[in-house]
């Protein structure tokens, strides 16, 4: 049976479809993340993003015009850049959407039964001699 949520949910994925597309792209580049995940806490130059990145001048400006285009990072200042509220809160939702998610939940299990795996091995290890 359907429910309204779903409905809801549905619509709004068609409706928006491209735009979440393009917002989807933005985020799932490893350089665009890294400067999105950078001025979370301040704004930052384009040298300062050069540094982090590691990008080439050139490779850096594209993805800080793709972010600007989608309005993902702000330029309050020549040479100078900020996250937007949008940029803000779709990190919010990923992190959100990730910290409950089951793909964590199983790696954190995994984790776990490696260094119990590890521990006992080890203790073996060191009982023998």
């Amino acid at each position: 049976m359907k429910n309204e949520f779903s409905d809801k949910l549905i619509n709004i994925l068609h409706k928006d479809f491209e735009d979440i597309l393009t917002i989807l792209k933005a985020l799932s580049n490893e350089n665009r993340l890294k400067v999105l995940i950078s001025l979370i806490n301040n704004e930052r130059s384009f040298n300062d993003l050069k540094d982090i990145t590691k990008l080439k001048k050139t490779a850096l400006s594209n993805h800080l015009n793709d972010l600007l285009d989608i309005n993902l990072v702000d330029r309050p200042d020549h040479g100078i850049y900020s996250i937007t509220n949008d940029g803000l809160d779709f990190l919010r939702a990923l992190s959100s959407a990730f910290k409950f998610s089951d793909i964590k939940m199983r790696k954190e299990i995994d984790e776990v039964q490696q260094r119990k795996m590890s521990q006992e091995f080890r203790k073996k290890i060191l009982h023998r001699g």
